[in-house]
């Protein structure tokens, strides 16, 4: 015990001030650097937004690569939610934002656990740390895995809309105008964006492969694979493919919702489990008490 402070309360004193110190210096050396990259960042899409210099510095000093394979693969998920434009500048933010969070909670909680002499608080503080970086990876699985669903949701539709309209004798880039500004949502947007590029002087081919490297889904890729081999080759049961490729769709659909209702079935039995055991709990510890 020195001066009231015991040796695993020195140990987090020092931890801290180590942090601390590595702050400052960052603080000191990049504040002024990175102005231009904070200013487009939506002051409600991140947490201590304004000092992501912080996190940008350390960056800098560990010669943070973005060529790395999970660099790609995280940008990649990006760009498939905010488009390739600003997906390795969002990834960028992503990654300067967990090392602020890092080395400015980090120093906190040390100090917080040297104080209270409490190693729980120190182990909660480093979890709760540890859940912020965890949430900022998880926000982008999450939101990337909304998008795909209801990608997969408007399919079976847009497929039985295309096969009609085709029928009819509508040409398929026709067919496929109408069809995307027939409805709203992630799909009919895609094909808006498809009938753009076309318009502004992409072939047809380079548009269909873009726009199943946008949706990222294997029906998509599989139906615009179908769509290219029919521009490329000029296959005149077009139709016949489209309604056959509806017909499993729908199929799938209907699997789909079928998965989705078991799993939400199976993850009420977990709270309704914990609220079982917690009642047996209650109800066994009285009865051992008065034995």
């Amino acid at each position: 015990m020195l001066a009231g402070i015991n040796l695993s309360q020195l140990i987090m004193l020092l931890i801290a001030s180590i942090f601390t110190l590595a702050w400052l210096y960052v603080y000191i050396k990049y504040n002024k650097k990175f102005e231009k990259l904070i200013e487009p960042i939506a002051k409600n899409e991140f947490f201590m937004s304004e000092i992501f210099f912080i996190g940008f510095g350390i960056m800098e000093l560990l010669n943070y690569s973005l060529k790395s394979a999970r660099a790609k693969k995280n940008i990649k998920k990006i760009a498939e939610l905010r488009g390739e434009l600003y997906a390795q500048y969002h990834y960028y933010i992503i990654i300067g934002a967990k090392f602020t969070y890092i080395i400015t909670i980090l120093p906190i909680a040390f100090f917080i656990g040297a104080l209270t002499n409490d190693f729980i608080i120190l182990m909660l503080l480093l979890v709760a740390i540890a859940v912020l970086i965890y949430y900022l990876d998880f926000e982008i699985d999450s939101a990337l895995s909304k998008r795909r669903d209801n990608i997969l949701s408007d399919f079976p539709k847009v497929l039985s809309k295309l096969a009609l309209l085709l029928n009819t004798g509508q040409s398929l880039r026709l067919a496929w105008s109408n069809v995307a500004n027939s409805n709203t949502g992630k799909l009919y947007e895609e094909m808006k964006l498809l009938s753009e590029e076309i318009s502004n002087g992409k072939t047809e081919i380079e548009a269909y492969r873009d726009f199943a490297e946008r949706c990222s889904i294997k029906e998509i890729r599989k139906f615009s694979s179908t769509l290219i081999q029919n521009i490329q080759k000029g296959n005149k049961e077009i139709t016949n493919l489209i309604i056959e490729m509806s017909d499993e769709s729908w199929k799938q659909k209907k699997y789909n919702v079928k998965i989705k209702a078991e799993l939400a079935s199976s993850k009420l039995m977990l709270p309704v489990g914990m609220m079982l055991f917690a009642i047996m709990i209650m109800i066994v510890i009285p009865i051992f008490s008065s034995i």
